[in-house]
């Protein structure tokens, strides 16, 4: 688990990480060796998912790869299944990283919601639904190793 507590927000425990795939966490359907380290830094603190419509029919294969928890989501439209999701696995212990329109209900339904603007950009409903943005996921990993840089970011 980690903890923090935020000025104005309030103490936040989070539980789940669930992460968008592409876009988010791979770019061109591959997933870069600092991302990869992170993920397994993280998945010993949390429960790491990975939630995609398998774009590049790799899911599976980079999901094991990196030793987390995945689902495709097929059914329509996807964000909402995107945000049962999380909202199945206790929204206010969940952080939600996207970049596309398929999160934006994701994002905002999470108790913290991390829009990603790699490489492939980010859907403006997105960037909207979000409470932090950063440029790449390795930023979010970091972001979400070190809590201390979300309190920076978030309090009041």
């Amino acid at each position: 688990m980690i903890e923090f507590q935020v000025p104005g927000m309030g103490k936040v425990e989070i539980k789940n990480v669930v992460f968008d795939l592409n876009g988010t966490l791979s770019m061109n359907g591959t997933i870069s060796q600092d991302v990869e380290k992170k993920i397994r830094q993280l998945s010993q603190r949390v429960n790491v998912f990975i939630l995609s419509s398998d774009t590049r029919g790799n899911l599976k294969e980079l999901a094991e790869k990196l030793g987390v928890n995945y689902r495709r989501v097929s059914s329509s439209p996807e964000s909402a299944a995107k945000e049962k999701f999380v909202e199945e696995l206790g929204s206010e212990n969940t952080i939600a990283v996207g970049n596309g329109k398929n999160d934006e209900l994701m994002l905002k339904k999470a108790k913290l919601g991390i829009a990603v603007v790699g490489e492939e950009g980010a859907c403006s409903s997105a960037i909207l639904n979000a409470d932090i943005i950063v440029i790449n996921p390795l930023h979010a990993l970091e972001l979400i190793m070190d809590p201390q840089k979300i309190v920076a970011t978030l309090r009041c």
